[in-house]
């Protein structure tokens, strides 16, 4: 059984743009051997575990909204963005992600404003595939430190996409800190408009 068989009786195809990515996913598969970034890392221990959906809540941040408060929210705007980032996707974990994402944050930081932020999260079993969509206003900064821990048996699969508009900052400082017997995949897509600095 490949993991795409096993992970499919979780899909959930509720929107327009899971459905095209997980129609794409199908399409060009997962990783093999002969793709060069994986030739010496074996896939394998992925459907050999619990990949039920699991979910956990995110920590409170001023500005911030889950992914479901979001997709209510501005569904329209998110809806294209993610149909875009999908056509243009090339990386099977990142359609992976869109596929499977129950769970996520909406991060605004307004134009001027300075924020500081700290998020823990523990990863512990089964597929955790959050998505992350973070703007930065024109002028305003972010500084945000990300750690991920984790105990047993757990794929970890995220997906953070940043915008910056003209002259914003963003540093964000992640600790990864995942157990032997997992997998972790983490997509990172940006958008910097002009004098935008990420680091």
């Amino acid at each position: 059984m490949t993991l795409l068989e096993a992970a499919k009786p979780h899909l959930s195809l509720d929107t327009p743009w899971k459905k095209m990515a997980w129609e794409k996913l199908e399409k060009l598969g997962l990783p093999t051997k002969k793709w060069d970034p994986f030739k010496y890392v074996s896939l394998k221990g992925l459907v050999e575990r619990d990949i039920a959906l699991h979910s956990s809540q995110f920590p409170e941040s001023e500005g911030a909204l889950s992914l479901e408060e979001a997709l209510l929210k501005y569904g329209a705007l998110l809806q294209k963005s993610y149909a875009e980032a999908i056509d243009a996707e090339k990386n099977p974990f990142a359609l992976f992600n869109h596929a499977f994402c129950t769970e996520g944050q909406f991060l605004y930081i307004p134009p001027g404003k300075k924020v500081n932020l700290a998020w823990e999260f523990l990863l512990e079993k089964g597929l955790r595939a959050p998505k992350i969509e973070i703007f930065v206003g024109k002028g305003a900064e972010l500084d945000l430190s990300w750690k991920c821990y984790g105990k047993g048996d757990y794929f970890y699969n995220s997906s953070l996409q940043i915008t910056l508009e003209e002259g914003a900052r963003a540093n964000i400082h992640r600790f990864n800190e995942h157990h032997s017997d997992s997998y972790a995949m983490e997509t990172v897509r940006a958008k910097l408009k002009r004098d935008a600095h990420l680091s």
